[in-house]
């Protein structure tokens, strides 16, 4: 049993073609575009009305093209004859349509979006209850065609013959999805998030349904984007959900202060991980700064032992003068026989000064004369005699010994 309604929804084109092909309820070879690219229906539709700048007022149509659950029939077999019935109503011709098949739902069911602006001509699309009556004729006339049912058409309208309380039932019993329980669903989740009217209009339009909410009704109003519509008062007399203004205001009112709460919480929570955290990092610079002095401490005394060692060890190896070795000359001088007893530049010029003397006594020997003054002559006698009384004392220091 096809049936084809119109359906009524305040939701911007972009909006309705956003919400009729999401990945989640249609796939690409299930879309279909007239005159347009299905994948880029909004731009295309977009400018076709700024070409006659016609971009204001009544933006699409929207059809709804759907099977009972358990019809034979494929998405193939249901995209085709969406297509066909756009296609052959002559108020629709010219005019730019998006079509894609849903599966989301246990019945089959197709969208059509079609643009307000003609392609060719500019003019506004003119939609009358006599040609949505001969588009539902078709719609019948196509379904005998290919022995599908055909809905029993009653004085005005195609009811359900199901009881609103029994569908309900087998809805929440999981044997078909009901876009009453979606909004239902949708209500009770976003009313918990919110903290504000605006935010539970922002949340429920991500969710695909308009919340139509002025102080100049009584009661809310949710439309879904296949155009359901349900007052707040009709969940609350059927599902007992809250959900009319009063109720909604003070459920906002009671978010905001757990939120409130919440934050408090957090920003002392942070403090305290701050304080704990400034606590550690000075406990350990404390630990750190203390091993080193522990550290250097050691070194310091390592360090000092070691000097006090080398120190003793040096004491231990000085030699008395009285043990100092000694040399003879020829000429009787007595000069030390190590280095030990002086630095290198006096035991240099010790044996400078020892060579020169020698020299001069070999010269003298030989007979050899050389010039020298009165003065020189006396200094070198004296030294002579200073030279040989050191021998002499050193031999019998010595020999005392």
């Amino acid at each position: 049993m096809a049936i084809i309604k119109a359906a009524q929804s305040g939701a911007s084109l972009k909006r309705i073609i956003t919400y009729v092909t999401q990945s989640k309820k249609t796939d690409e070879h299930l879309m279909a575009g007239i005159d347009c690219d299905p994948q880029n229906a909004y731009d295309d539709m977009l400018l076709t009305k700024e070409l006659f700048h016609k971009t204001n007022g009544r933006q699409y149509k929207h059809f709804i093209y759907s099977f009972p659950p358990g019809e034979a029939v494929t998405p193939e077999q249901v995209l085709e004859n969406a297509q066909r019935l756009v296609t052959e109503t002559p108020a629709l011709q010219g005019y730019q349509a998006l079509i894609a098949v849903h599966q989301d739902r246990q019945h089959l069911h197709a969208h059509i979006v079609v643009n307000s602006v003609h392609t060719e001509t500019g003019y506004k699309l003119q939609w009358s209850k006599q040609d949505l009556a001969d588009l539902k004729e078709r719609c019948n006339t196509l379904s005998q065609a290919q022995g599908l049912s055909v809905p029993e058409k009653g004085p005005d309208i195609t009811a359900w013959t199901m009881p609103k309380q029994q569908a309900l039932s087998k809805a929440l019993a999981g044997q078909y999805q009901s876009y009453y329980l979606e909004m239902a669903d949708a209500i009770s989740a976003c009313q918990s998030q919110s903290v504000s009217r605006a935010d539970f209009v922002r949340l429920m339009d991500e969710k695909g349904i308009q919340v139509y909410w002025t102080d100049k009704r009584k009661h809310i109003t949710f439309v879904d984007a296949e155009g359901h519509k349900v007052r707040d008062s009709n969940f609350e007399k059927t599902l007992k959900i809250p959900c009319s203004k009063d109720s909604l205001e003070a459920h906002f009112a009671e978010n905001a202060k757990n939120v409130q709460t919440l934050k408090k919480l957090q920003e002392e929570s942070a403090k305290t991980e701050k304080t704990s955290f400034w606590k550690s990092l000075t406990q350990s610079i404390t630990q750190t700064v203390s091993s080193w002095r522990k550290h250097h401490q050691e070194a310091t005394t390592k360090e000092a032992l070691q000097i006090a060692a080398q120190t003793s060890i040096m004491t231990e190896k000085e030699v008395s003068p009285n043990e100092i070795p000694v040399t003879v000359h020829t000429s009787g001088r007595i000069s030390p026989s190590t280095p030990d007893c002086g630095t290198p530049d006096q035991d240099r010029k010790a044996s400078r000064r020892d060579s020169a003397l020698e020299e001069r006594e070999r010269k003298a020997s030989s007979g050899e004369k050389r010039p020298e003054s009165r003065h020189a002559n006396h200094q070198r006698k004296h030294y002579l005699s200073s030279t040989r009384n050191n021998a002499k004392k050193s031999r019998d220091q010595g020999m005392e010994r």
